[in-house]
């Protein structure tokens, strides 16, 4: 069994098989699988940018200082 992966744009419900593999196939019966790419969905079962947003809107959250957060990153370097 001969296989090439290649991508391409489906166009009037055509796909165009690219020039350079095409007189591999020419006459030949051929079995096709078509993967849809984009729309990549989180394997989370959530939406990760919804839970930091909500997150930073939370009024605790609000109250931190950009000193607090630094000194809290400066002693999780040095293992405190």
């Amino acid at each position: 069994m001969l296989t090439k992966e290649f991508k391409t744009i489906v166009a009037n419900g055509s796909i165009q098989i690219p020039d350079s593999i095409k007189n591999q196939f020419e006459g030949q019966e051929v079995k096709v699988i078509i993967l849809k790419e984009g729309n990549k969905k989180s394997p989370l079962p959530f939406d990760l940018r919804k839970l930091f947003k909500d997150t930073q809107a939370l009024p605790q959250v609000q109250a931190i200082s950009e000193d607090e957060i630094s000194a809290e990153i400066e002693a999780y370097r040095q293992g405190l």
